[in-house]
């Protein structure tokens, strides 16, 4: 598929890429012309003793090949870079366009590939294009025309040539597939250092609570320690590639040299033919020289290019086996409001799946909470129910109607989250509880705040409800941010709300009051509940434990 279709989906690209291949043919074709004029210019001058001025002639052709030679190297390395800065800020528009589209529907893995694909592998085209696609032309056309020219001259010296090149041509290829293995586990391992360190920094702040940011560090240390260590053998295997080619050549022209040598002083061959094929077997070798030394850069780009093309077609996520789920039968004197059947779910940046054959039912007004161990899959099934993820199997009902992209939306307008890690913004508190009410009246702020135990701790601040508190709450509690977040999900006034670990920051006390101030607003709503604290399970008419073989009513 590569380079034809690259090549065929750029057209100004591909224009001007074979423009700049076209001028390289000709400058090495010119160059063999003038090689051959020498050859017999220096015969004519020193064995047939004709005089200079006999020789003007070819003198002034030699020049104007030098000449236009010159021009045609001038122009053809531009051309190629011209070539692949197009092709390749076209290719990052479509990139981004892709991650931007999948970042919006949800897809975390996309937000940190696409830094390693959208930069460093499209960057690696640079080369590729430019130097390696040219080089790769010029050594299939060529080491033919030499070969014909020598043929023509001394077909002897043909058959060493007609072993040689497919010698250099093989350990080229043995080498050669070493550095594209190296550098496309690089990228892989680049596009790995790019979603840890997003991970990294997203957590940072749980990091610091809890007094592992060194171990982050020492994480980030090795890694970047060991992504040195790789590209240090893609560049180590690159070079031995060229060594090895510099080493066969050079055994190759001296071959030529030694049997042309051998016949000249028997007799069985002119000097001007001797010195004809001498000068013209480096020719042969080349551009073969030439793609050696540029061999890094090919690999390195397809390697590139096979990343792009798994990045803009991911393979899809393999079955896996069914996962029981505990809980008992729902009242079915209530109309089911939300329904999984049969889910399944694997996040794209890992392997196991998060979830397998999940089934439950939520009636309406009941209050859930789901239990299981950490990483077990309770954040993704509220992913899930927010459409921010999209099950891989099986289907989501919301009132026996299936939850897609027509009715997301809708179904999102009933719904009010309070996230484990809430948003917040660098404005006032009032601000930040009315975020999704921005008309709500300040007595409707203030009785969201006196529901989630949040009043005395706005009358303690300088300013009360006006008072800035920062970045991301940067002058509240961990607790009293997510007590916030709770008054903005409560002033929405929302019949299902969904609560993530949303008592985790709080001790005993501040925990016991403000579950028996909201147990009363929770009564008449859907609730669904992700806590590992018991206090906050005593508010669930069942608990759904993920993962279980067992399980019920609590």
């Amino acid at each position: 598929m590569w380079p034809t279709e690259l090549l065929r989906s750029d057209p100004r690209a591909r224009r001007l890429l074979l423009a700049s291949i076209a001028c390289g043919a000709g400058a090495s074709i010119l160059f063999a012309i003038w090689t051959i004029l020498l050859a017999r210019t220096i015969a004519a001058a020193f064995i047939d003793g004709r005089a200079l001025d006999e020789l003007l002639g070819s003198f002034t052709l030699m020049a104007m090949l030098i000449l236009v030679r010159g021009l045609l190297l001038r122009l053809r390395r531009p051309l190629a870079q011209r070539a692949a800065d197009l092709h390749r800020r076209r290719l990052r528009e479509d990139l981004l366009t892709i991650a931007l589209a999948r970042a919006t529907g949800g897809d975390r893995r996309a937000v940190t590939e696409s830094g390693a694909v959208v930069g460093e592998a499209v960057d690696s085209l640079d080369g590729y294009l430019g130097t390696f696609l040219p080089a790769l032309a010029l050594a299939a056309v060529l080491p033919v025309v030499v070969t014909v020219l020598i043929a023509l001259t001394d077909p002897l010296t043909t058959l060493v040539l007609a072993l040689a090149g497919p010698l250099l041509i093989a350990l080229l290829a043995v080498i050669g597939r070493r550095t594209r293995d190296l550098a496309t586990a690089r990228f892989e391992e680049l596009s790995w250092l790019g979603s840890l360190y997003a991970d990294l920094l997203a957590g940072l702040a749980t990091l610091k609570v809890f007094g592992r940011e060194t171990d982050a560090l020492h994480a980030v240390t090795d890694t970047s320690t060991r992504f040195g260590h790789s590209s240090m053998k893609v560049l180590r295997t690159a070079f031995q590639t060229s060594l090895v080619i510099e080493w066969a050549a050079t055994a190759s022209t001296a071959l030529v040299a030694v049997e042309v040598s051998l016949r000249l002083v028997d007799g069985h061959l002119s000097f001007a033919t001797a010195l004809t094929v001498l000068l013209l077997t480096p020719e042969f070798f080349a551009p073969l020289r030439t793609l050696a030394a540029e061999y890094h850069a090919g690999q390195t780009g397809a390697a590139a290019l096979t990343t792009i093309e798994q990045f803009r077609n991911p393979a899809p996520s393999p079955p896996s086996p069914p996962q029981k789920v505990a809980t008992v039968a729902p009242d079915r004197s209530r109309l089911p409001l939300i329904e999984f059947d049969g889910v399944g779910f694997t996040h794209a940046d890992r392997d196991a799946a998060a979830l397998t054959d999940l089934s439950f039912t939520v009636t309406a007004g009941e209050t859930i909470a789901l239990d299981g161990p950490s990483g077990g899959g309770k954040t993704t099934i509220t992913m899930l129910l927010m459409g921010f993820e999209r099950p891989a199997v099986g289907s989501i009902r919301i009132a026996g109607a299936p939850l897609d992209p027509d009715t997301v939306e809708a179904w999102r307008s009933r719904i009010a989250w309070v996230p484990q890690n809430p948003t917040l913004r660098s404005a006032s508190v009032a601000a930040n509880i009315a975020l999704g009410r921005p008309d709500a009246s300040p007595a409707e702020i203030a009785a969201a705040a006196r529901f989630a135990r949040l009043d005395e701790v706005i009358a303690a601040l300088p300013e009360g409800y006006d008072t800035e508190i920062g970045a991301n709450g940067a002058r509240l509690s961990g607790g009293q941010r997510q007590r916030l977040a709770l008054a903005r999900a409560l002033l929405l006034d929302r019949p299902v709300l969904i609560l993530d670990e949303f008592t985790a920051q709080l001790d005993d006390r501040t925990e016991a009051e403000l579950l028996e101030t909201i147990a009363p607003v929770l009564a008449d709503r859907t609730v669904v509940l992700i806590t590992h604290r018991a206090a906050p399970r005593r508010l669930a008419d069942r608990i759904i434990t993920i993962g279980a073989t067992v399980g019920g009513d609590r």
